[in-house]
């Protein structure tokens, strides 16, 4: 995803404060946690912790196993 958005990888269902920090210090001001179906509820509680302005993406498959061409319409169907 990072060829479409500014991105950071969480390697697993963690997003640390480093992570978060680097976001912001970015001017990054709303975010999206994108995870596979089964990690929506951690994606939740990612947004809650950090109480950050956020959109939760549910994915049916991983970003990293997607085509380019289909980042992009992911991308253009975000409303950010």
């Amino acid at each position: 995803m990072n060829p479409v958005f500014p991105c950071v990888a969480l390697l697993g269902v963690h997003l640390s404060e480093e992570k978060i920090e680097c976001l912001m210090k970015q001017a990054i001001i709303n975010f999206i946690i994108a995870l596979d179906n089964d990690a929506t509820r951690q994606a939740i509680r990612i947004a809650r912790k950090y109480c950050i302005n956020t959109t939760v993406l549910p994915l049916e498959r991983d970003l990293k196993d997607e085509p380019y061409e289909r980042l992009i319409e992911i991308a253009e169907g975000l409303d950010v």
